[in-house]
């Protein structure tokens, strides 16, 4: 799903909010069709992803199965009926955790593992394996997908032939996912390993406790996918002790302005170690406290590349007071399918520099219009009266409304007035890859339509017309049907990755309440709302991020009145990220937001684990 506009309130995601780097850009050149994805190519990638998630998940029931067993076990009334019971578990081919029942004796994990099972097994993991096997075969092999180039396929390394070659990919011993789904149960129920030595503790029936859990890679019990520094969870809180911003004596602790002092053209402020610094077209910055926590989550890594997967979730973030707007309420947004980052630890390999970034805002590439969609105006282009731009296209003297209707008219012709927001994105795509190599879209909005919310997509002149959602453009019935677009580009830095440099994705969704009485608890209890933000995945990094505005408040020109400053983040060891729950990580970059009630809007995000 694309991201589009988030609206004006986005910008207090400074919460953890910077922008990290994401894969280049795939498909090749759309109009060549020699040079793009396939649909068998497509196809062949979503049988990969969906059916190593329903593996991982029969594979976490069969396990849980076997340990729901032998705990009930320890329920009997006595020792006698308790050994009685937890035998029964391990009888072959009967008992839920034994070889022939649960598994066939063999290991399902690592390289090699897939060959000979098949999806009529009659072992549980053996036949959910042989299940993804066979459909990696049939929408991989038994069609032309591409498994190799990234102009035109998947981009494997080094290229698989074969579906067993694939699921060595999948499935391997680190981080695949079988040993995906062991981690799941052991981070589930603690006691697992124990609960399996129980079993059987003097393995009398050799092979009765099957292989899925008694090793991952020859290691012992369901950690035995573990390589030396194993994956974590912890929570980070965003620290609320005040230090001065910018003059002579940046982060040291204060308590009033006056103990930050001023260099010629730099004003020093005391204000909140995390925050957000936010600045619009008059150039006058301003801060917003932040106050909350996020978790992350990293597995383990991979003894190759010292790399290892994480995710983040917002935990929480206190609602604030925002004059003349209302109070602003965060809300987690979880299975938005947000990228997936990368924790770096033990130096970065050789060549590996940093990834710095860049945002850019432009805001107007050119005109963005709607498509008439059913009725008797069907396929023609339409807008609706506010967006006086592409409306001009319609009126009979100076466009051709024998290919464009008003929004109006599409209605009364039986039809709606649709698909700008898509018409903006395909034209930011565009944009984005003609700035150079590196450079990738982000997100897009078309002025005068709604974003999110059942009228998602449909033309709109007010917020008011885009429940739970919002109107792209500003609030009110003058938009231009401009089309404004956010691109990112990835720059390589000299300095190499320290160790402990991560970057993740949080989904977030920002929504506003009238604000209530100076003597009334800030609480969001989902009353009198006036504002929903679309939910948006937020990245975070510890890279450094630079931000420009293009045709700032739609005018001609580029940037702020005071230029954004590069924001830089603090790394720090792997160690003290898993053992102190991330203090002392700093957490920066940049958010630009177009048409706010405020108009343009730039906001320097600095997030500190405390």
């Amino acid at each position: 799903m694309r991201s589009r506009k988030t609206g004006l309130l986005a910008l207090i995601v400074g919460a953890s909010m910077a922008f990290a780097g994401s894969a280049l850009a795939v498909g090749g050149n759309d109009a060549d069709t020699a040079n793009k994805v396939s649909k068998d190519t497509e196809k062949c990638a979503k049988a990969i992803v969906d059916n190593s998630g329903k593996y991982a998940a029969k594979r976490v029931a069969a396990i849980s199965k076997c340990l729901d067993g032998a705990l009930k076990c320890d329920e009997q009334a006595d020792a006698v009926k308790a050994d009685a019971c937890r035998a029964k578990l391990i009888v072959a081919g009967k008992g839920a955790c034994a070889v022939g029942k649960l598994d066939s004796g063999d290991t399902t994990i690592g390289a090699g593992a897939s060959n000979g099972v098949s999806k009529t097994d009659k072992p549980t993991l053996n036949k959910e394996l042989g299940k993804l096997k066979s459909a990696i075969q049939k929408a991989c092999f038994d069609k032309p997908a591409d498994l190799a180039s990234l102009a035109t396929g998947l981009g494997f390394t080094s290229v698989p032939t074969t579906a067993d070659e694939v699921l060595d990919i999948v499935n391997n011993g680190g981080t695949g996912v079988s040993c995906s789904a062991n981690a799941t149960v052991l981070r589930a129920l603690p006691i697992a390993n124990d609960v399996i030595v129980a079993l059987d503790p003097n393995e009398t029936n050799q092979g009765s406790i099957a292989q899925a859990l008694k090793e991952g890679l020859g290691g012992p019990g369901l950690d035995g996918c573990s390589v030396a520094y194993a994956g974590f969870t912890q929570t980070c809180d965003f620290n609320d002790d005040e230090i001065c911003i910018g003059g002579s004596t940046p982060g040291a602790p204060c308590t009033i302005d006056g103990d930050c002092p001023n260099l010629p053209g730099n004003l020093g402020f005391c204000a909140a170690a995390a925050h957000a610094r936010v600045e619009n077209f008059i150039g006058i910055p301003g801060f917003v406290d932040l106050i909350g926590s996020s978790t992350m989550a990293c597995g383990n890594l991979d003894p190759n590349t010292n790399v290892a997967s994480c995710m983040c979730d917002t935990t929480s973030i206190k609602p604030f007071r925002f004059p003349g707007i209302g109070l602003v309420c965060f809300e987690a947004r979880k299975n938005l399918g947000c990228d997936t980052g990368e924790l770096h630890c033990g130096g970065a390999a050789v060549g590996e520099a940093r990834l710095d970034e860049e945002i850019v805002l432009n805001h107007n590439i050119g005109i963005c219009s709607g498509l008439c969609s059913g009725g008797t105006e069907d396929g023609d282009l339409c807008a609706t009266s506010g967006n006086l731009a592409a409306f001009d296209q319609c009126n009979p003297f100076t466009g051709d409304p024998t290919t464009c209707v008003t929004a109006e008219a599409c209605t009364v012709a039986g039809g709606s007035c649709s698909g700008g927001l898509d018409d903006c994105a395909n034209q930011c795509e565009d944009f984005c890859e003609a700035q150079g190599s590196g450079v990738e879209y982000y997100q897009s909005a078309c002025e005068g339509f709604c974003v999110e919310g059942p009228n998602d997509g449909l033309g709109c002149n007010l917020d008011g017309d885009c429940p739970f959602g919002a109107c792209g453009g500003p609030e009110a019935a003058n938009d231009d049907s401009l089309c404004q677009c956010w691109c990112r580009e990835e720059k390589l830095n000299a300095v190499a990755l320290d160790p402990g440099s991560f970057d993740c994705e949080l989904g977030l969704q920002i929504v506003v309440e009238a604000l209530p009485n100076l003597d009334q608890p800030q609480i969001c209890d989902g009353v009198d709302i006036s504002l929903f933000t679309p939910p948006f995945c937020a990245p975070v990094s510890t890279s450094t991020s630079t931000a420009r505005v293009d045709n700032f408040q739609a005018h001609a020109g580029s940037g702020f009145m005071l230029a954004p400053p590069a924001a830089v983040g603090s790394p720090i060891s792997c160690d003290q990220l898993r053992d102190n729950n991330g203090t002392g990580l700093v957490i920066k970059g940049h958010v630009l937001f177009a048409d706010s009630q405020l108009g343009d809007l730039h906001s320097t995000t600095n997030a500190v684990c405390r």
